[in-house]
C-alpha cells in the first residue's frame, strides 16, 4: 500500500486524507506512511499535507529517551 494509493482509496470511500508522514524505519528510503483521514464533509477536511521524514528513527529514539522524564514510572520501592 503506497501513500498515494491510500489517498486515492480514501477519496473512493468518501473520506479525505488530510496528512501523511512518510517514514523510513531505519532505511535510506521512505518506505512507509502514517496517514490521517476524516470524512469528506468533516470540519477537519482539507487538502492533504505530506511530510517526508528521513529522521523518523532518530526522533523515535530521542522520544524514547525523553519519555521517562514525563511519565509515571512503574512502582519503585518507597514511592507512593
Amino acid at each position: 500500500m503506497s501513500a498515494k494509493l491510500f489517498e486515492e482509496y480514501c477519496g473512493k470511500a468518501n473520506l479525505k486524507c488530510i496528512s501523511q508522514e512518510m517514514t523510513n524505519w531505519g532505511s535510506h528510503q521512505l518506505i512507509d506512511a502514517i496517514s490521517v483521514f476524516t470524512g469528506s464533509d468533516s470540519i477537519w477536511a482539507r487538502p492533504n499535507m505530506i511530510l517526508e521524514n528521513l529522521e523518523f528513527m532518530n526522533e523515535t529514539n530521542y522520544i524514547a529517551r525523553l519519555a521517562p522524564l514525563y511519565c509515571r514510572q512503574p512502582d519503585h520501592p518507597g514511592k507512593q
